[in-house]
């Protein structure tokens, strides 16, 4: 069975817009998974996050509420991890800066800072290992800032105390990420981090001060009750079930309560599909016009094949005479001398009288015609331009 080429048409549109819609429409459910301890792809944090529950007595756990009511959960010390999945800016809220001079640590990877002339990618020699940078943004410190890690350009992780708390920042994102398996001192550096307290020594200009021999010997035991850990995952897209029903008791509506199920890319796609059919069926375009072909001009072919002949053959002063003859006659008829031909004295004299214009152009373009001399092309075509000029006068 043939499909008519309409259908096949009015087919292949609803398909475009389907899958334009549906790509442009269809809810994003975890937008910015970069840095989440759910993704296991190269700028994820899952291994990372696998790594502290199996090779520390460390406590950690996934946060998926807005930090309003984190405060009310915890007790200190306690470490809040965010990793931003695009550069931002650090700072923070009253409510989290009054969190953190309750005695608890904010870690924050990838804060926003100027790039450097830096290499891109850097290791790092530190007591823990060789830890591996890829970042060319760097931070100047503040007299009130400490470097944990930094090199020539500027400080790469650094901490800054509040009240009896701290904020502990750096400029990459990637500082434990997925990619980093291989450096294992990656992901010591940053348990360490989120294991320490104020009270505790830091790296300072890559070395650690002599006696902090229990961090040489294992990054694990820095403190005799270390934070509990935990990971910001709500700023990735991930929400617990507590959250989503309390925004869906806040919003009840039929769309907002189809927006958070599986239904809604089949009910996106069931109106496309509708909207496209009311359109297909009002036959709004009307009928298809057959395309007409154009006629053809057999005097404008048959001029264009002997121009074309003429020219190979360069055969320039028969076209000058055959032309001159014609273009003669027309400018006779509008000064009113006739068809008869005319002597060039008297051809001036009517052309000087009705036009007020000088003869000698003229006189040049008559004498042309009866000229025996061979005419190149570039003459043929400074004759034309002669006549189109003449014409212009008489017209």
């Amino acid at each position: 069975m043939t499909i008519p080429k309409r259908l096949q048409l009015w087919g292949a549109i609803a398909l475009f817009t389907l899958i334009t819609l549906t790509l442009l429409f269809a809810p994003n459910n975890n937008p910015q998974t970069q840095g989440s301890t759910y993704n296991r792809f190269p700028d994820g944090y899952g291994a990372w996050y696998e790594y502290v529950q199996n090779e520390t007595n460390a406590t950690i756990q996934r946060w998926r509420k807005p930090f309003d009511t984190f405060p009310e959960s915890t007790q200190p010390p306690t470490t809040f991890l965010r990793v931003y999945s695009n550069p931002f800016p650090f700072s923070l809220t009253p409510e989290e800066e009054n969190w953190v001079k309750a005695g608890n640590t904010f870690l924050l990877l990838g804060v926003q800072t100027t790039p450097t002339q830096a290499e891109f990618s850097n290791l790092y020699n530190t007591p823990l290992g060789t830890v591996k940078i890829d970042t060319k943004r760097r931070h100047q410190l503040n007299p009130s800032e400490q470097a944990i890690l930094k090199d020539q350009y500027g400080a790469i992780v650094w901490r800054k105390s509040m009240g009896d708390g701290q904020i502990i920042y750096s400029t990459t994102p990637y500082l434990a990420a997925n990619a980093y398996q291989n450096y294992t001192a990656n992901y010591q550096l940053l348990t360490y981090l989120a294991l320490s307290t104020p009270n505790h020594e830091f790296f300072l200009n890559n070395t650690l001060k002599a006696h902090s021999q229990t961090l040489q010997n294992s990054p694990f035991q820095p403190n005799p009750t270390p934070p509990k850990i935990w990971v910001d995952e709500y700023i990735h897209g991930y929400q617990d079930k507590d959250t989503l029903e309390d925004k869906l008791d806040s919003e009840p509506n039929f769309f907002n309560y189809i927006q958070q199920t599986p239904l809604y890319p089949v009910f996106m796609q069931t109106i496309i599909m509708v909207i496209i059919t009311l359109i297909a069926l009002n036959r709004r375009f009307g009928q298809p016009k057959p395309i007409t072909q154009p006629s053809e001009n057999n005097s404008k072919i048959y001029i264009e094949a002997l121009a074309a002949v003429l020219q190979k053959a360069a055969t320039h002063n028969f076209v000058l005479q055959t032309l001159g003859k014609a273009h003669q006659k027309h400018l006779q008829n509008k000064l009113g001398l006739g068809n008869t031909s005319t002597d060039l004295p008297t051809v001036g004299a009517a052309w000087q009288q009705q036009t007020g214009q000088s003869t000698y152009q003229l006189s040049q373009f008559l004498k042309a015609i009866k000229t025996h001399k061979k005419v190149s092309q570039t003459e043929l075509l400074n004759w034309l331009k002669s006549w189109r000029k003449i014409k212009q006068n008489i017209e």
